[in-house]
């Protein structure tokens, strides 16, 4: 039978000892965080040649340096997962649920730049090794990312998407914005079927329609000095 009293001494010190614990993993998680940081920065400077040379766009995203960094920062996350105690995954999420939203960011950036589609929960899922509770119809209690982070990496899209509009009309590309506009659209539309109440997500949310209205620009531009015509067909 369990004593109801516990002597003040035995109580703080078994206190302290958790209290310590936790600090030796939040200081772990931290250096490991650094480390995953540097890999997803290299990453995204990797990506951000798209907009050098918009005819290399998939080259940029198929080319070995992207798919060494991908394979790095699958190699971090997987680092991080293993500091994570069991079941206290939320308990230390918010330190590194902003990288791992970057990570889910530029799958789904890579995926359009070669495909021209939106990327798959499952497709993400599998280039991290992490599991996406948007694959799941029953509550995942272990190292994932929550549904409500893999749509705030989505909408991070349209900030780079239209920039890329911006940069193909100048390198004279002038049929790939009216086709950015058309994904961003279709984007934006999926979004407006959800009932967002994560203020942040919202927030996110509601500034797609401004990259929208940049790229709209771009098209409008374009169509008024007849310059979408296709080559082939001018």
């Amino acid at each position: 039978m369990f004593s109801p009293s516990q002597p003040p001494e035995s109580l703080f010190a078994s206190l302290q000892q958790v209290m310590d614990s936790e600090s030796d993993v939040r200081d772990d998680l931290r250096t490991q965080v650094r480390v995953l940081e540097r890999v997803l920065r290299s990453l995204q400077t990797a990506l951000a040649n798209i907009h050098m040379d918009v005819a290399e766009i998939k080259a940029v995203a198929t080319g070995p340096t992207v798919e060494h960094q991908f394979a790095a920062a699958k190699q971090e996350i997987a680092k991080l997962k293993a500091l994570v105690p069991d079941a206290q995954f939320f308990r230390f999420y918010p330190m590194f649920s902003g990288p791992l939203q970057t990570a889910c960011y530029l799958v789904a950036l890579k995926v359009y730049l070669e495909t021209e589609e939106l990327v798959a929960a499952t497709h993400v899922a599998e280039v991290l090794g992490v599991p996406i509770e948007a694959t799941s119809n029953t509550s995942i209690t272990g190292f994932h990312i929550p549904m409500e982070d893999f749509l705030f990496a989505l909408a991070l899209l349209p900030s780079e998407l239209s920039r890329l509009a911006i940069n193909s009309a100048a390198q004279r590309d002038f049929q790939r914005p009216a086709r950015l506009l058309n994904f961003l659209q279709r984007l934006h539309g999926g979004f407006q079927l959800l009932n967002l109440k994560n203020d942040n997500l919202r927030r996110k949310y509601d500034s797609i329609k401004y990259d929208i209205k940049r790229v709209e620009e771009v098209v409008y531009n374009i169509k008024m000095r007849g310059l979408d015509v296709p080559a082939a067909s001018a």
